[in-house]
């Protein structure tokens, strides 16, 4: 069983950011940290077929059977293409000053909140 949260990400990146060790090593440390990542957050690929490709084996979705969170779900999901609102909120981003606000409030911009915080820019 893994728990794992992204404050646990931000935790290991500062750790690897603040500890001892070369600018290689750091690198290897957050690809490490990335592929973590890339597991805990994946909903549709079989978990057994990953952690088996991580040993370099191979083992077909099919045989798992439904006995690993991702399969025994059996979600269905969409693909959409959301590259012109990634664009919109590249720009949004790029508007505003650096560090005057927070990622939070970009967000909720970005949403079109009606927060009187947004409606008056920030004040």
């Amino acid at each position: 069983m893994l728990f794992w949260s992204y404050g646990d990400a931000i935790k290991h990146e500062r750790f690897i950011n603040d500890g001892e060790g070369t600018r290689e090593h750091k690198d290897s440390k957050r690809r490490d940290l990335r592929a973590i990542q890339q597991y805990c957050v994946n909903k549709t690929d079989c978990r057994r077929t990953q952690v088996l490709q991580y040993f370099g084996e191979t083992f077909s979705p099919e045989m798992c059977g439904g006995t690993c969170d991702n399969c025994e779900t059996k979600g269905e999901f969409v693909l959409m293409d959301v590259t012109e609102s990634a664009v919109q909120a590249i720009k949004l981003a790029r508007s505003i000053p650096a560090g005057s606000v927070t990622m939070c409030y970009l967000v909720d911009v970005f949403r079109g909140s009606r927060m009187k915080k947004v409606r008056c820019g920030g004040d």
